[in-house]
């Protein structure tokens, strides 16, 4: 294999390293002219050379296969990477292929979820076109028995009734008395639902109404009697004039106060009082009447937002039966604005007590004149 290749870098360039050297052929020295005694010395010299020759040629070829291994392995590597190129691009190639059917797939699946979607919707539809013709067939049969049971119905309110006809060929000329129809229609009359609301509504306005009448006449006879005894108390003990003496003692100041006839003064206060009393009670009339609306209306703004269970709740508290909201709500705030009312009559007559001066004022007179 060594020799195969000096021949070959031989023949390129020129014979190789021997090229200059006559073709691998050594060179020929001339020690002839020398003398004999040197021949050893000339053979030591030639061997030296040659061998020197050698090792160049050997340095020489080493750097050759050297450079022949590199370019090799630079050729192995870049094969190497071109497969590795190659082999990427194909799992590339296979992933992105991968992907796209995945993507494919995906999409047909969702496709055959919408159709399916879109199936079961029209099936549906189908169905439920079907049940609005049966029940259009349906609701028409019920309008005809309706409509037969009207007519029944009318026949037996009639009570039997001849008709026009009839009426016309066999009855008597005289029409019969209408009082009578009139009130054989009222008898027969019927109430739906919505006429019973009005009706127990009336009567529970009625009723609150006249409940209400009857405590404020209660209240105003109590304020009347206690108004009368407030002013009429002391004008029966009031000093008309008081005689001046110069003794400081209390006792004797005391006595010596002149008091009118009881007579005269009490005719006096009751013509004043009978000039008064109307327009008192009109003014107090107003005032409670105001004060109860008052209490109504804020109770019906507690109850707006309330909800059906807490007012069947309520309603039970109060002993009212529920059967509407409106109906449940008004019977509540009516309760609770007549409880609101009596209170404050009571902490208003409590207050007119301790605010009248008079009345304190004869209250401690006859309890020094009893003691």
């Amino acid at each position: 294999m060594r020799e195969i290749n000096n021949r070959g870098n031989n023949s390129g360039y020129n014979g190789g390293y021997n090229g200059g050297y006559n073709n691998g052929q050594k060179q020929s020295r001339n020690w002839s002219a020398r003398s004999g005694g040197d021949s050893f010395q000339n053979d030591r010299v030639g061997k030296i050379y040659d061998l020197l020759s050698e090792q160049a040629e050997e340095r020489e070829e080493r750097k050759r296969e050297a450079t022949r291994f590199a370019s090799f392995e630079d050729a192995k590597k870049r094969l190497y990477d071109e497969e590795e190129r190659r082999a990427a691009e194909k799992r590339d190639g296979k992933q992105q292929e991968i992907r796209l059917g995945q993507i494919d797939k995906d999409r047909i699946l969702a496709l055959q979820l919408q159709i399916d979607e879109l199936s079961g919707i029209r099936k549906a539809l189908e169905d439920k076109s079907t049940e609005v013709v049966t029940l259009r067939k349906e609701n028409s049969h019920l309008r005809m028995e309706f409509k037969d049971l009207k007519d029944k119905f009318v026949s037996l309110r009639n009570g039997g009734k001849r008709t026009v006809v009839e009426v016309v060929k066999n009855s008597p000329p005289e029409a019969p008395s209408r009082g009578k129809q009139k009130n054989e229609a009222q008898a027969n009359a019927m109430y739906t639902p919505k006429d019973m609301d009005g009706l127990y509504k009336s009567y529970k306005e009625a009723l609150a109404g006249k409940e209400m009448s009857l405590r404020q006449a209660e209240c105003l006879k109590e304020r009347m009697a206690k108004a009368g005894a407030s002013r009429i108390r002391p004008s029966l003990r009031k000093p008309v004039a008081v005689k001046r003496t110069t003794s400081r003692n209390l006792k004797t100041t005391l006595d010596s106060v002149d008091v009118d006839s009881d007579d005269e003064k009490k005719g006096e206060e009751n013509g004043h009082k009978e000039g008064k009393t109307g327009e008192i009670v009109d003014a107090t009339h107003e005032l409670e009447k105001s004060k109860l609306q008052n209490f109504r209306e804020t109770r019906m703004k507690e109850l707006r937002t309330g909800k059906k269970h807490d007012l069947e709740e309520l309603c039970k508290e109060e002993g009212i039966s529920y059967i509407k909201l409106d109906q449940a709500k008004a019977g509540i705030a009516d309760i609770g604005a007549r409880h609101n009312f009596d209170e404050w009559i009571k902490s208003k007559s409590t207050q007119d007590d301790q605010d009248d001066p008079d009345l304190q004022y004869s209250t401690s007179v006859e309890g020094h004149n009893d003691g």
